[in-house]
């Protein structure tokens, strides 16, 4: 039977150290000025020493070398009768006392961690890295998937106070303090050899400033921005070229609607109208992937890793229904109830997953009814709006005259219900005592666990999804609650900016087991490696799975493994990272 395999919590991640060769590492203490002048202070003795030796007569290289070793121990020299000898005694005692002098100052820095002229030494010494601006959250999640995929990484980070610079210090990867918007500071990093500059600082503007001094540095470097306005996502990528600015809510809403209907999912993929799940399996022994796929209308890549006693694991694609009959079929946990959904929050990530799972809502079995619980906060205003069933109220932002709840008028079904969710007579009046899952997605990891753990003292047996921000909550609420779809935002987004670094085209990126993969469109010309291909032939040659085809009007998604691509066809790919850039 196929043993679906559970997800590791959602912030957990390998966190490898950067890794430097021996050239690097000495070229990077040349720029510790105090490394420097003992590195000079030893070639000062040394070259003074070979001189005075060959002055006593022609010798050759052995002899010479010898010698000179010989001279450098001061009881050698204390021996000699000649004024120069005793001199050259006198001036290696004081060189000897300068040079153990800055050894005692290089090994002081060392201990007092790495100083800020080895760090713009190591970022230095680098070609084709990525240069992160910003240490917080997701820049921090940015850098652990570099570390992990083998990427070279430098930071900029303007407050030597951040929480994750100890963390990414203990990954040896340069921190350049200063501002990401000055050119100097840029310079610092090693703009003018990087291949990409990531700008995640918490504002558009910052993000932007940055970029425009990153390309006046450096013409050739791809840009990656976090965006957190829809309009200015647009409207950057304009101007700077398609999959250059990504927004965390918009890359990480997919995953935690459908996490709502299903359990163990890696991660979730938009194609179209559809949502595509990824999961992993393992397969007894023997098991024939090919039924496998055919009996459930999944994919698999065929790049399979042996598991225990010869089983094998798999990463697999399906559609959200199809993924469900998986996990069902596989033993897993089912989510039960009467296919209600509570989401509470409607924010960024909250007013998407509505959307979401609105379009989902006829595919599952019980069909899904949505209940929104949102609080009317300061600043927004109670008016009636047509078409929202909340008792004909909606919430209007005063400033905007726009609000994410009317963002969701025009759908039909779904409920909203104002008031704080954490109130239990609230949660009933929404239904969870027959509800199927309850996501609480608000932008407040504390509002976000008392909804959870309210929810689940109604209902012990409700599934629960819920947005957080901090790893160690994640961890501990699945240890101590059980509540092991915890999601965090910048875990979800940080795979894409990743990638999209490394990998110019890459519209979306996530990791599943150890590996992170990739999706890009390739438009299909006459001639292309894609033109008479199949998705069987694809995944072989490969290691690609074929995720939708668009022909004209027409979307194929997960095409079945005799489909013939053809010029003029939009194929949407996803690999392995290296294995898309060879694509490429």
């Amino acid at each position: 039977m196929v043993q679906i395999v559970s997800p590791p919590p959602r912030t957990s991640g390998v966190e490898r150290r950067q890794s430097y060769s021996w050239w690097q590492q000495i070229r990077a203490n040349l720029y510790d000025v105090e490394t420097s002048i003992a590195i000079a202070l030893l070639a000062i003795i040394l070259i003074v020493n070979v001189i005075y030796n060959l002055s006593k007569g022609p010798r050759d290289l052995t002899d010479l070398v010898f010698k000179t070793l010989e001279y450098l121990d001061l009881q050698a020299f204390s021996n000699v009768v000649d004024n120069a000898g005793r001199l050259i005694l006198i001036f290696n005692i004081l060189f000897y006392v300068l040079f153990a002098q800055n050894v005692l100052d290089i090994v002081q820095s060392i201990v007092r961690r790495r100083p800020e002229a080895r760090q713009v030494g190591l970022a230095q010494t680098m070609r084709d890295h990525v240069i992160v601006c910003g240490l917080g959250r997701i820049g921090y999640r940015i850098i652990t998937r570099l570390a992990a995929g083998g990427y070279h990484a430098v930071v900029i980070e303007q407050n030597p106070g951040s929480e994750f610079a100890h963390r990414v210090a203990d990954l040896r990867i340069p921190i350049i303090q200063g501002d990401a918007r000055e050119r100097a500071t840029l310079e610092r990093a090693g703009v003018r050899r990087a291949c990409a500059v990531i700008a995640c600082i918490d504002g558009d503007l910052v993000n932007l400033e940055i970029a425009v001094a990153a390309r006046n540095a450096n013409p050739n470097v791809r840009v990656i921005l976090r965006a957190f306005g829809e309009d200015f996502d647009r409207g950057f990528e304009r101007s700077f070229g398609a999959n250059t600015a990504f927004s965390h809510s918009r890359l990480a809403a997919p995953t935690l609607s459908a996490a709502a209907v299903t359990r163990n999912l890696e991660h979730v993929l938009p194609v179209g109208g559809t949502l595509v799940g990824v999961t992993q399996a393992v397969l007894p022994k023997g098991t024939d992937v090919a039924a496998v796929e055919a009996q459930y209308s999944v994919r698999a890549l065929d790049q399979q890793v042996p598991g225990d006693a010869g089983k094998t694991r798999v990463t697999l694609f399906g559609t959200i229904p199809a993924i469900v009959r998986l996990n069902q079929d596989a033993g897993g946990a089912p989510v039960r109830g009467d296919g209600t959904i509570i989401i509470c929050g409607l924010g960024k990530v909250g007013y998407r997953a509505v959307r979401l799972l609105h379009a989902l809502r006829n595919q599952m079995n019980p069909p899904l009814k949505i209940v929104v619980i949102h609080r009317d906060d300061e600043g927004l205003l109670t008016v009636p709006v047509e078409g929202v069933r909340a008792n004909d109220l909606a919430l209007i932002d005063r400033g905007a005259g726009r609000s994410f709840t009317k963002m969701i008028s025009d759908l039909t079904d779904v409920q909203i219900v104002l008031g704080d969710a954490r109130d239990p007579d609230l949660l009933r009046s929404a239904g969870i005592e027959r509800a199927s899952a309850v996501l609480a997605i608000t932008s407040d990891d504390e509002v976000n666990v008392q909804i959870g753990l309210e929810a689940r003292n109604i209902r012990d047996d409700i599934h629960v999804v819920l947005r957080v921000f901090s790893e160690s909550l994640a961890e501990t609420l699945g240890d101590l609650f059980g509540i092991h779809t915890a999601y965090s935002t910048s875990n979800l987004a940080s795979p894409t900016m990743a990638a999209a670094a490394v990998v110019a085209g890459v519209s979306e990126a996530f990791v599943a087991g150890d590996t992170m993969f990739g999706r890009e469109d390739f438009s299909v010309t006459a001639g292309h490696f894609l033109a008479g291909a199949t998705p069987a032939r694809i995944r072989k040659e490969r290691g690609a799975v074929v995720l939708a085809v668009q022909r004209g009007a027409d979307l194929t998604v997960l095409p079945p493994d005799d489909f013939s691509i053809q010029p003029g066809d939009r194929a949407t790919l996803v690999a392995g990272l290296r294995a898309l850039a060879r694509l490429r």
